[in-house]
């Protein structure tokens, strides 16, 4: 009979170490292709455009898109809330100012919404937090009327 080694190790330990850099690198691979497919660098570092407003401010748009909520109940009703939002950039620290800029951003984009036949706005200042992780808003509604103005809702069911 031979004498046992003197630091047994199991057949499987070897593979099981090995296969755990390849997995972290083909991860690795995977995760910067798909930010190099999204834009990469030059999409982080892209200036948000500004638009100059009636009221004499410059705001940072930071979201402008035609969005649609899609929403189904437990009894299979689908509801869809449709809508032209815009998020700027703001501090929310002068509320005077957001607001002033909200009303005239409202003024430029009302034409705008009802020449698209899009009934509802929601014009947000936005403050971001943590890289754009964290985001604090406070979200203004506007209903079209037929020629082009809005009326501000109170409250947004």
């Amino acid at each position: 009979m031979g004498v046992p080694p003197l630091n047994p190790r199991p057949e499987g330990d070897g593979a099981r170490r090995r296969w755990w850099p390849r997995l972290l690198a083909l991860g690795l691979v995977l995760l910067v292709s798909v930010w190099i497919a999204l834009g990469g660098y030059e999409n982080l570092t892209k200036p948000n455009p500004r638009w100059k407003l009636p009221n004499g401010d410059t705001i940072e748009v930071l979201t402008f898109k035609h969005w649609r909520d899609y929403s189904v109940t437990l009894q299979g009703k689908t509801a869809v809330a449709e809508y032209l939002w815009l998020q700027f950039r703001s501090t929310l620290s002068d509320q005077a100012r957001d607001s002033s800029d909200v009303m005239a951003a409202a003024t430029v984009l009302c034409p705008y919404a009802d020449s698209n036949n899009i009934r509802r706005m929601k014009i947000e200042p936005t403050r971001t937090a943590l890289l754009g992780l964290l985001t604090y808003s406070r979200p203004h509604w506007f209903e079209t009327i037929p020629g082009g103005s809005c009326q501000e809702l109170l409250a947004h069911n």
